[in-house]
């Protein structure tokens, strides 16, 4: 398993999943509104689904973090080694919590960590054409657009997506602090 650092900001504390954070996952990953905005995420979505994320996460090239925000798990930031120099970003946020700046909050610290302790030239990241949630948090964060492709979807029964890609460089992560 990917050793996966606690990190924290001024509203909650980012943490390894644990085998008991299935019923939570579960419970907010069961919504279509956030499930068809995930590429590899089914719906319906049980706990057993949770499980087996939870235990697919323990890889070496794999680090994730769960959103532990007053004593609740609401969400997660995953971050993928998949090919030397490459690292990719998926995030995912309990529909409750939207429109609060906790995702940008939660990601800020895993890109320091990125780029600070693992060595990360640059972060990719992917958004649907129609998230626009995750498109504006993106670019919030220093991301830049960097062409278009499609994702298959598994919510939205498997139908390829139009997806954004973009990617962050570490210099213009200093840059804009």
């Amino acid at each position: 398993m990917a050793l996966t650092s606690e990190l924290s900001t001024s509203r909650m504390m980012l943490r390894a999943p644990r085998l008991t954070d299935a019923r939570a996952i579960a419970r907010h990953l069961n919504n279509f509104e956030v499930s068809k905005r995930l590429a590899v995420v089914p719906f319906p979505y049980s706990e057993k689904d949770a499980v087996e994320w939870i235990e697919a996460k323990q890889h070496p090239n794999v680090h994730t973090w769960l959103l532990d925000y007053q004593k609740e798990v609401i969400g997660a930031v995953v971050l993928r080694h998949p090919a030397p120099e490459t690292w990719t970003l998926g995030y995912w946020l309990a529909q409750p919590y939207w429109g609060q700046g906790l995702m940008s909050e939660a990601v800020r610290p895993v890109l320091r960590h990125a780029f600070e302790e693992l060595g990360a030239a640059a972060v990719k990241a992917g958004a649907y054409v129609d998230n626009c949630g995750s498109i504006h948090l993106l670019t919030k964060l220093g991301f830049s657009w960097c062409g278009k492709g499609t994702q298959r979807c598994r919510a939205r029964g498997g139908r390829q997506i139009e997806e954004n890609h973009y990617i962050l460089p570490r210099e213009t992560f200093y840059r804009l602090g």
